[in-house]
């Protein structure tokens, strides 16, 4: 799938905070609502969005969190593994 650079722009933002809102993104992008939510199902359709995911603070939960990362010579591949002991 080829990515427009509204589709980059989108993403970037996207990257920084998953809740920004169609109508923030719709601001930031210059298009409209309709076109956002448009870029966004095609987006999730072709796995360019793969998950949406919370990061949850260890200290928080009075838990403690392990990432896993591993690469991978054709895409880089990240494995989150949350392990949850507790203290």
């Amino acid at each position: 799938m080829k990515l427009s650079k509204q589709d980059l722009k989108i993403l970037e933002l996207l990257q920084i905070d998953v809740k920004t809102s169609v109508e923030h993104l719709s601001e930031e992008v210059g298009l409209s609502t309709a076109s956002i939510q448009r870029h966004l199902k095609r987006l999730r359709n072709n796995k360019v969005i793969a998950q949406e995911v919370a990061i949850i603070s260890p200290n928080a939960v009075n838990q403690s969190m392990t990432l896993l990362y591993r690469y991978n010579s054709i895409e880089i591949i990240m494995i989150v593994s949350i392990i949850l002991k507790t203290k």
